[in-house]
């Protein structure tokens, strides 16, 4: 039987992706939640990257344009996040484009 190569294979994340979606949910408003879901459920999510525990993606707005999203575990549990979007820390600490 031939042994599988795992030499390349990334150590698996210590944060529970679960974990970011409820922090998430409780740190946004419902209405910003509800529509970063809907983004997501809508397919406005591309080039979804991982590199370690740090999550980058482009997020289709509803104006046509891509905003550049970036989300991570904060150091005291919770969660920290970054978009180019002027909604961006405005309403709340996270956006819908963060959310989705």
């Amino acid at each position: 039987m031939a042994s599988i190569d795992t030499s390349n294979t990334p150590p698996p994340a210590k944060t529970d992706d679960g974990a970011w979606l409820l922090n998430l949910k409780r740190d946004v408003q419902p209405v910003t939640f509800k529509k970063g879901r809907d983004y997501a459920e809508a397919r406005k999510v591309s080039l979804l990257a991982r590199e370690g525990e740090k999550v980058t993606a482009k997020v289709l707005g509803s104006e046509v344009a891509r905003y550049d999203v970036s989300i991570w575990p904060a150091s005291g549990g919770g969660t920290e996040s970054q978009c180019n979007c002027v909604s961006s820390n405005k309403y709340g600490p996270h956006c819908k484009h963060e959310v989705a």
